[in-house]
């Protein structure tokens, strides 16, 4: 670990990488899905992070079980 950083053992954002894989689309398909939920979320006042969706979020919308969340 770096001096000053904190470190997150348990992901709470998926990444682009994550999202074409379990979406199983392209990478630049990943990023738009990412875009679109992250305007929703924007637009009800939540602080989103460029090219990264909160899981529970993403799992909403694509109607994954809540197991899956952390995995």
């Amino acid at each position: 670990l770096l001096k000053g950083v904190f470190y997150m053992k348990n992901k709470t954002y998926y990444d682009a990488k994550e999202v074409a894989e379990i979406v199983g689309c392209k990478l630049n398909t990943a990023y738009k899905i990412i875009r679109e939920l992250n305007t929703e979320l924007k637009s009800k006042g939540f602080i989103v992070f460029q090219g990264k969706i909160n899981k529970r979020y993403f799992q909403e919308h694509y109607l994954m079980p809540d197991d899956n969340i952390g995995a």
